[in-house]
């Protein structure tokens, strides 16, 4: 599989629990130059707050998970954030970041069934209670939006998911 170029991008990866996020994340982490970061808001958000769920929280993490995007890009890397990302008023100031630095920006909306994402949930190292999972994908799709690219992992290896993506984000090349 060919290496991406000296090029920086951002790249966002949402989807609901157990759609593959992370571990796309760390596949794709394996092929960026520049020494990518990954960000993951779900593990900044419990660095920080342990596991409360609320506004509040969510709009603090955002904001760090910014404020971090915009030191990396700064500096010069590459910048993976992932996220369950239902809302597109959350993924929002990731992509206005990106581009008032004149980065290029990719927004990916992983998918899977339900009954996969349950499926999944129970070969984790860090199961979480299927109620959650649940709720994580019904909101997902309550709030459904056109903006970014969707792949449904269901259908797709890691690797090939992987793949998918680096044919898609030709200014990273």
């Amino acid at each position: 599989m060919a290496v991406f170029k000296k090029s920086i991008c951002v790249l966002l990866i949402s989807g609901p629990a157990a759609s593959g996020k992370s571990t796309i994340a760390d596949e794709l982490w394996k092929l960026l130059p520049r020494e990518p970061a990954h960000i993951d808001l779900d593990a900044l958000k419990h660095a920080i707050f342990v596991s409360k769920y609320c506004d509040r929280h969510y709009n603090l993490t955002r904001k760090n998970g910014v404020a971090l995007l915009n030191n990396y890009l700064k500096a010069g890397h590459t910048v993976i954030v992932s996220k369950a990302f239902c809302r597109y008023q959350y993924v929002r100031p990731f992509i206005v970041a990106a581009r008032k630095r004149k980065v290029p920006v990719f927004y990916f909306k992983l998918t899977a069934s339900l009954a996969e994402l349950f499926r999944r949930n129970m070969t984790r190292q860090h199961y979480i209670p299927e109620w959650k999972v649940e709720a994580i994908y019904r909101e997902t799709h309550a709030f459904a939006h056109s903006q970014g690219i969707e792949i449904n992992t269901e259908k797709l290896t890691v690797m090939e998911s992987v793949e998918n993506i680096r044919r898609l984000v030709s200014p990273c090349k």
